[in-house]
């Protein structure tokens, strides 16, 4: 049951991420043709920028489902994905560098904003289609661990 929800989710979400991405591109091309910024997709990484918009926003989505799944609770599974990626990062601006260099680039959020292009905090982020593996794998975890408790306590 778990896999077809997946699946079910990630196609819709992913359908429809592309066609909002795309025509965000297209009507921010509009938009900034009119003030002589044009751009386009043949631009480097623009495609990457705005199909991975799409993939960042379904891995995303996929990590909550599979948190849900997981913690059986509907207000942890939001608290807990709020949290890692929305609180945790902007509390990490709190550290010194010194200390978050090591971890910041592997924040969900972060790997996410390599992948649509957005700037890193951290001096040492991954290259963009690497901290997307890494997201999915993160993804892949939490689904198994899902899977395995719901195996075990459901059963």
């Amino acid at each position: 049951m778990l896999f077809g929800k997946l699946v079910v989710f990630a196609a819709v979400v992913l359908l429809t991420m592309l066609v909002a991405s795309f025509a965000a591109f297209f009507v921010g091309q509009a938009v900034l043709s009119g003030q002589n910024l044009d751009a386009s997709l043949s631009d480097p990484d623009a495609l990457r920028a705005v199909v991975g918009a799409a993939l960042y926003v379904t891995v995303a989505g996929i990590i909550a489902l599979a948190l849900g799944a997981l913690l059986r609770n509907t207000a942890a599974a939001i608290t807990t994905f709020v949290a890692v990626f929305f609180v945790l990062p902007t509390l990490t601006l709190l550290l010194p560098a010194s200390v978050t260099d090591y971890f910041v680039a592997y924040l969900p959020s972060n790997l996410g904003g390599t992948l649509t292009g957005g700037a890193s905090d951290a001096g040492n982020s991954l290259a963009p289609w690497a901290g997307f593996g890494l997201l999915c794998g993160y993804a892949v975890v939490l689904i198994g661990f899902a899977a395995w408790r719901l195996r075990r306590v459901d059963a």
